[in-house]
């Protein structure tokens, strides 16, 4: 069972985490961290697949906000390092983008980064996350509400 959710998820799991991360070795160790995880708790896995899938895409996304939380703590001094030049506009818009993503709730978070960075089908997104297609959309809609009013602040 678990060969078969990696290898149907693992290329997908390493994007959103990528997505996430902007960090190539990070997403990687996440991926791995997640399927180690699934191992370990291969009894207590949901046995309906889009749930397995679902509880995937959760695991990794808490990994990612423990270490995110672990290098905020280790790295105090590095939000205090000032740039040599501001950033361009567009840079400063692409920043601001993922930073008022990074604050969406983590439903509306999951289901931005899986439809629009993974490039996920909303039907799709909906079974990742366990929700019906019309609360996806619901969850989208108001999250690209709150991005736009977000970057044009």
């Amino acid at each position: 069972m678990i060969e078969a959710l990696y290898a149907e998820c693992a290329e997908r799991l390493y994007r959103f985490a990528m997505a996430r991360t902007r960090d190539a070795a990070l997403a990687e160790d996440v991926v791995s961290e997640t399927f180690l995880r699934a191992v370990r708790e291969a009894n207590r896995l949901p046995a309906a697949p889009p749930a397995r899938i679902a509880w995937l895409y959760r695991t990794a996304g808490n990994l990612i906000v423990d270490d995110f939380r672990r290098r905020r703590r280790e790295d105090e001094h590095a939000r205090l390092i000032a740039t040599l030049d501001p950033p361009g506009p567009d840079e400063r818009t692409h920043a601001e983008l993922w930073l008022a993503v990074e604050r969406l709730p983590e439903t509306q978070r999951t289901a931005v980064l899986l439809r629009y960075v993974q490039g996920m089908k909303v039907t799709d997104v909906a079974e990742a996350i366990g929700r019906s297609e019309g609360a996806v959309k619901q969850l989208l809609l108001r999250a690209l509400r709150t991005l736009r009013d977000r970057v044009d602040q």
